[in-house]
């Protein structure tokens, strides 16, 4: 994953786990989203600035474009993902583990 050597920017990638069929599962952190893909020496994966399309865009499907996420941990058919952003629904707990069926 390449930083932008003008910006400086990255993706803010903070966590990445496997899958039993060898897709990799990587988390960038705010706004939080997971990409999926198989590692291709000829293909480098870029998410800065949505070169890449999220497997699953978590900020937008909680409505919360600032949600930030850190840990991914994939098991069985399931893939969890951390969030410390609290919600008032939550009533005061700041803290969300999202599980995630994993289609094959």
């Amino acid at each position: 994953m390449p930083v932008d050597p003008v910006t400086l920017r990255s993706a803010n990638l903070t966590d990445m786990d496997v899958d039993d069929h060898g897709r990799l599962y990587v988390v960038s952190a705010k706004p939080s989203r997971v990409y999926r893909f198989t590692p291709d020496p000829h293909h480098v994966f870029d998410a800065r600035d949505n070169a890449e399309t999220p497997w699953i865009d978590l900020a937008r499907r909680t409505g919360n474009p600032y949600m930030k996420s850190e840990n991914v941990l994939v098991h069985d058919d399931w893939m969890y993902v951390t969030s410390g952003d609290g919600y008032d629904f939550q009533d005061g707990a700041a803290g969300t583990v999202y599980r995630i069926r994993i289609d094959s």
